[in-house]
């Protein structure tokens, strides 16, 4: 009878570990709840100094979560599938699943990252919806009075789009990393990271993590400008006719916002292709065209007193 009764229970057991859900289910469950997933992970560990935990991000195709590990450390590369089995915590905000090493089964490696999801400031300032996520924003400026973090410092840096501005949004640099070993990047560039939480008073708090120093995509050139030259123009798009993408190459006489957006031959705008601060000099932009019907379309720049159109054919 006790042998029936112990079958039972493992059996039990084995039927609840066999019961994966989704990431998105897992982050909807209350704090303490047990469960189990699977994902690929996609960052370092950002507790790599750590002895006794590791901290990683994992993603399924229903969303992404913090994957903290708990009393041990567990070796785990990008790419690798892993199955979890652990509980729901919220720390400072963030929602995680805490488990044991030995709870944590590699199931296969080299896998791919995610994409990273391309947001503005507005979509980090309101994060919850991109939580743990693979995000990526471009042609940011390190502003505010917090310097590039040295050798084995984390850092909280304030980012925003104009350089002239104090306050942004904050990207966090982790000593468990390889970025503060490197000397601080070219501005503006472009930042890839997770979008995460950190906050003691309930929402907001919301910052970007990047994993690794090749993370900061430096936009522009290091070569010297000859600023006698610069001028506003809006050059042809290249190629074209295209089918369906195409380059639109603009130029800044100085710094400044600018909005370049293409019309249909009725005037009816159908594309934004940059509306914001743009850098001295050359700046490039991609347009698609793939939800457009063939035909005539323009693309028009608008920079202070400057206004400029070019005519493109889409041909499909």
């Amino acid at each position: 009878m006790l042998r029936s009764k112990i079958l039972f229970v493992l059996l039990i057991a084995a039927s609840l570990y066999a019961q994966v859900i989704p990431i998105s289910e897992a982050r909807s469950k209350s704090k303490g709840d047990s469960v189990n997933v699977e994902g690929i992970v996609f960052t370092t560990d950002y507790n790599l100094s750590s002895t006794t935990s590791s901290s990683y991000y994992i993603y399924d195709e229903t969303g992404a979560i913090n994957l903290f590990v708990s009393k041990g450390k567990k070796d785990l590369k990008i790419g690798d599938k892993v199955r979890v089995g652990g509980k729901i915590d919220i720390y400072n905000g963030l929602t995680e699943v805490i488990a044991l090493p030995a709870n944590i089964e590699v199931l296969s490696s080299d896998n791919p990252e995610p994409e990273p999801i391309v947001v503005t400031m507005d979509d980090v300032n309101n994060g919850e919806a991109l939580e743990a996520k693979l995000v990526r924003i471009n042609n940011v400026y390190r502003v505010g009075t917090t310097a590039w973090p040295q050798a084995g410092k984390d850092a909280n840096l304030i980012f925003n789009t104009d350089p002239q501005a104090t306050t942004g949004i904050t990207i966090r640099i982790d000593k468990d990393t390889d970025i503060d070993e490197n000397n601080e990047p070219n501005w503006p560039s472009d930042v890839i990271g997770v979008l995460t939480q950190f906050t003691t008073t309930g929402t907001g708090g919301y910052q970007i993590l990047p994993r690794f120093y090749k993370d900061f995509l430096v936009t522009v050139s290091n070569e010297k400008v000859n600023k006698d030259k610069l001028t506003y123009s809006l050059e042809q798009n290249y190629p074209n006719p295209f089918n369906p993408t195409t380059k639109i190459t603009f130029n800044m006489a100085k710094a400044g916002y600018v909005k370049v957006s293409v019309f249909n031959i009725m005037g009816q705008e159908v594309a934004v292709l940059f509306n914001g601060y743009a850098k001295e000099g050359q700046n490039v932009v991609n347009f698609n065209a793939a939800g457009l019907n063939s035909g005539i379309y323009f693309c028009k720049m608008e920079a202070n007193e400057f206004k400029s159109m070019i005519k493109m054919m889409l041909i499909k």
